[in-house]
């Protein structure tokens, strides 16, 4: 399967099942990927909390610590500030001890609000290397790596590509 884990040893979250859905047709993998999805938002306080928890009573039963290893990938470029750390903080809720969160996102030298959310009701945050591996150890994490690559984008707000940085990360709770 995915770096020697088992279809039965993974769980799929997403905000909508479209994109797993989407995935699997892409990259062929409708007739032999059977790993669960669960649809929801690791920034909904409801969703992911010690005390009334979905992932709590899933269908797989608790989840809360449970986890190995977390990926991300762009997802906390498209978060306001205060979303991106309700993701880490459920993360890091998710985790085993010693367990792994990794990914990368969109980033930039100077953390700062970026374009609109996707909902129209806040700023993006871009972190920058630094900034987000301050929040990982501001969050309970023991060790934080955050890495830069460059790169340029085109957005459709932006009148001309934009330098911007990629951010690969790996924290461990």
């Amino acid at each position: 399967m995915a770096d020697g884990w088992g279809q039965n040893q993974i769980v799929a979250l997403d905000l909508v099942a479209d994109y797993w859905k989407m995935g699997k047709v892409l990259f062929l993998d409708e007739d032999r990927m059977h790993v669960p999805l669960i649809v929801g938002s690791l920034t909904d306080e409801g969703f992911v909390s010690a005390d009334n928890c979905y992932l709590r009573n899933s269908q797989m039963g608790n989840l809360i610590g449970a986890a190995d290893f977390l990926w991300a990938a762009a997802v906390l470029h498209v978060l306001s500030k205060a979303d991106c750390e309700k993701f880490v903080t459920s993360a890091h809720l998710l985790l085993k001890p010693g367990g792994t969160f990794y990914g990368w996102t969109v980033g930039n030298r100077e953390a700062g609000d970026w374009h609109t959310t996707p909902d129209g009701k806040a700023k993006r945050y871009l972190h920058s290397g630094e900034s987000l591996r301050a929040l990982f150890m501001q969050l309970g994490f023991s060790k934080a790596t955050v890495e830069y690559t460059s790169g340029t984008m085109w957005t459709p707000d932006d009148s001309e590509e934009r330098n911007i940085e990629h951010l690969c990360f790996s924290a461990t709770k």
